[in-house]
């Protein structure tokens, strides 16, 4: 009898263990999120035999010591933004963050994409050039980034919510402190500057600047590329040691350099700056008190006008890169477009919620508060471009400097794009298109740079999932639900899950959220799944049981058989 009762308590017990564990989804994980600190980049030379070749370096205080770190590049191409590590087996580890590998946009002189601090101060040295041509004139960021603590994100036993990679939101403060823009900018080796039109104010792509040396032959120095040929917005960028300069001109059809500032438009003065005059000499040498403290000459800027009498440069309005952040109270827009002081304004449902300028090398950045997002509604961002020449002739322009993507509309002299907000608070429902919930879907926040799964989380029975406070990416991103029963892929953008789940969150716009009935009972579709999608465990358990069950039964009947007493 004794045996019979252990057998049964044990029977019980693993009974109990069945059918209280639960079957439905449960949190399976920690989110692994990143931190980033601004490097500092500075300007260093180096000698290779007699030629002395500039770089940047990068440094940083204040790391995790013991932690993998990675050095990352954030800058701007035509087809959008572009976060790498310069290394491609480092930018697939940074996927979840928006690492997307572009072969040349970092290389690495010292120091290397990942790497531990032992003090927490890193410094890394990497070619002032990069050969990514696309971005030669375009401002970077550089950061080092690290993985965050893991938290817990939820109670281990509720259902609906499962840990994913993360990036945490990124406050304005951290954006717009008082000298983060000058330590994360890159640096622009120089002589540099913009070639436009005298007459029309506008800048001059495609024109061959050459730099010249002392005597007046070019420059032929490693890393140099000359002549140089200016981008959209007219600028030419050179990278030379110290000595003295001159620069020459591939004179468009029609066009001539001006010999003095009163052939130019008065109006430049709003745009424009420091014009070059035919065989002025650039003295790009250390000869002051400052320069000498700082270690390198100032930053010799030349503007070059060439006018026309029959010819006149006018080009439609382009959007070069555009990019968005949230931050903890709203989201940041950051562009630049093909022309100075362009206007921006920024719309919802046809209702203007911000607007501001470009400044005068077309770049842009600016702050839009949460209360003034509608998450339920898409963004859209237009552009008008400025004629320069009907502009007051003092006009102040003082918008920061940065950078932003995809045109989907174009006319002669506006742009708009449209974009989605950054929802950073995510619980709701999965719905498909028809507008049922999904029981127990699969759901990853998708960043649209790069496709790469951000975050993963899974619907409980109810089809209600939750993603962790501070897991929601900060960089745009999209919704896809996969249905575990037909396995149907549905993508949804951030507007059509606030719709979906009458999300409303900070906007204080006097805006309603729609009437929409949430389920408040597991739908028989989920209690089908639950049925068909037993865990291995729970089967194993099940057939232990009923094994353990069928011995206990014959050695009953055995003992009872052979009048052995049943102890």
């Amino acid at each position: 009898m004794k045996h019979f009762f252990r057998l049964s308590t044990l029977f019980l017990l693993i009974s109990g263990f069945v059918f209280v564990y639960p079957s439905g989804t449960r949190a399976e994980g920690n989110p692994v999120g990143y931190d980033k600190v601004c490097l500092k980049a500075e300007k260093v030379t180096e000698q290779k035999g007699s030629k002395t070749v500039r770089k940047r370096k990068l440094t940083g205080t204040g790391l995790p010591i013991g932690k993998t770190i990675y050095i990352i590049n954030i800058t701007q191409s035509k087809a959008g933004q572009i976060i790498t590590t310069g290394d491609q087996a480092a930018d697939t580890e940074l996927a979840p963050f928006g690492a997307k590998y572009v072969a040349g946009v970092m290389q690495y002189v010292s120091g290397q994409a990942k790497m531990n601090s032992i003090d927490g101060n890193i410094e890394v040295i990497v070619n002032a050039v990069p050969a990514y041509e696309p971005a030669r004139h375009t401002p970077a960021q550089y950061f080092a980034v690290f993985p965050r603590e893991p938290q817990p994100t939820v109670d281990p036993k509720a259902a609906g919510t499962v840990g994913g990679l993360q990036q945490g939101p990124l406050g304005m403060d951290q954006l717009f402190s008082p000298g983060s823009t000058k330590d994360c900018a890159s640096i622009q080796w120089d002589p540099e500057g913009r070639v436009f039109d005298a007459n029309t104010l506008e800048p001059m792509e495609n024109v061959s600047v050459t730099i010249l040396d002392s005597t007046k032959k070019n420059v032929n120095q490693a890393g140099v590329r000359n002549p140089d040929i200016t981008d959209t917005l007219g600028n030419y960028t050179f990278y030379v040691e110290e000595g003295d300069y001159y620069l020459s001109v591939k004179l468009p059809a029609a066009y001539t350099m001006v010999t003095d500032a009163s052939q130019v438009h008065q109006n430049y003065v709003n745009a424009y700056s420091n014009i070059y005059k035919t065989d002025e000499k650039i003295i790009e040498r250390i000869d002051t008190p400052e320069e000498e403290q700082q270690g390198y000459p100032n930053v010799e800027h030349r503007d070059i006008a060439l006018t026309s009498t029959t010819a006149k440069t006018n080009r439609p309005l382009a959007i070069l890169a555009h990019t968005e952040i949230a931050a903890d109270d709203g989201e940041v827009y950051s562009g630049q477009t093909s022309h100075p002081l362009t206007k921006i304004f920024i719309k919802q449902g046809g209702v203007q919620i911000a607007e501001g300028a470009a400044d005068k090398n077309g770049a842009y950045s600016f702050p839009v508060a949460a209360s003034l997002i509608n998450p339920q509604t898409p963004i859209d961002i237009s552009y008008e471009k400025v004629d320069l020449t009907t502009l007051p002739l003092a006009l102040q322009n003082s918008w920061l400097q940065k950078l932003i993507g995809v045109v989907f509309a174009q006319q002669e002299n506006s742009v708009t794009i449209r974009t989605q907000p950054i929802l950073q608070n995510v619980d709701g429902y999965a719905y498909n298109q028809n507008g049922k919930v999904i029981p127990l879907a699969t759901v990853n926040l998708r960043l649209k740079n790069n496709d790469a799964v951000a975050v993963q989380v899974k619907a409980d029975e109810m089809g209600h999932f939750t993603v962790a406070a501070g897991a929601a990416p900060s960089f745009p991103y999209y919704f896809e639900y996969i249905d575990p029963t037909s396995k149907e892929v549905i993508k949804k953008e951030t507007s059509d899950f606030s719709v979906n789940n009458n999300v409303v969150g900070k906007f204080k716009n006097n805006v309603k959220p729609q009437q929409r009935e949430i389920p408040d009972q597991t739908p028989q579709k989920a209690i089908e799944s639950q049925k068909s999608e037993m865990s291995p465990l729970v089967i194993g358990s099940i057939l232990f049981i009923l094994v353990l069950g069928a011995i206990t039964v014959v050695m009953m009947m055995t003992k009872k058989k052979t009048g052995q007493p049943i102890q």
